[in-house]
């Protein structure tokens, strides 16, 4: 119970650029070892989960955790090019980051979650959803919010 805590935890707030053997020392209190990063107050995948609330229709769930949502920045690259999305590491692209605003308005969300094109998501992994998952595993980093609304709406879709 504990190690699917810890991974929840580090899917959600923690970067995914560091693997579990990494984390857990940290996570655990086992190393006094610095990292070069700082993990509280940003997310890497918040956003998406949070859209994925949100087309659920969790309004109450929402209401409850948005305060808390506000004060997590939420984070993404976007690699400069479709191709290097297959890449570990991308020299060239842009990093996204912002706080979503302390209000929001519940209609205006549920439209952000709906987009659902994944436009920057390569074709081959769209034509291949079930790899996609597989990719995902493998690659955490390109975990976004748009790729886990587009891959919501493909298992939806199969049903």
């Amino acid at each position: 119970m504990l190690l699917t805590i810890i991974l929840i935890v580090k899917r959600i707030y923690l970067t995914p650029y560091f693997d579990e053997n990494r984390i857990f020392p940290h996570l655990l209190g086992l190393t006094d070892e610095k990292l070069d990063e700082e993990f509280k107050g940003t997310s890497y995948t918040a956003e998406g989960f949070m859209h994925l609330f949100v087309r659920r229709n969790w309004k109450q769930e929402m209401r409850f955790l948005w305060p808390d949502m506000t004060r997590i920045g939420f984070c993404s690259f976007l690699p400069e090019e479709l191709w290097q999305y297959y890449l570990w590491r991308s020299e060239k692209g842009t990093n996204i980051s912002f706080y979503p605003p302390y209000t929001k308005d519940w209609e205006k969300l549920k439209e952000e979650s709906s987009e659902h094109e994944g436009k920057d998501i390569p074709i081959y992994l769209k034509k291949y959803y079930i790899f996609f998952i597989l990719f995902l595993i493998v690659y955490p980093h390109r975990t976004r919010a748009d790729a886990l609304r587009w891959l919501d709406t493909k298992l939806i879709e199969q049903k």
